[in-house]
């Protein structure tokens, strides 16, 4: 896992690929989905999984599942998105 290394999972254009361009202004970022993208840093999901940090932008209904199928733990970092009242 390379320090410092971000991910984003899901390259959908509102979502993960705009997510993808705000952080490739502060450093290199890399984005998957599970459909191959002609998108810069674009890599394959085992490499984005290496990162430090994930930032899952998928559909809401099928994170469960995807995480499920997918996510493996290595230590990467993670934040909530949500506010507790």
């Amino acid at each position: 896992m390379k320090k410092d290394s971000i991910a984003v999972i899901g390259a959908g254009k509102w979502g993960g690929q705009a997510l993808h361009f705000a952080f490739n202004q502060k450093q290199k970022c890399l984005i998957t989905s599970r459909t191959k993208k002609d998108i810069v840093n674009f890599v394959d999901l085992d490499t984005a999984m290496a990162c430090e940090y994930l930032v899952i932008a998928i559909p809401a209904q099928q994170i469960r599942a995807w995480l499920k199928e997918n996510f493996v733990f290595k230590g990467q970092k993670n934040s909530c998105g949500f506010k507790r009242y």
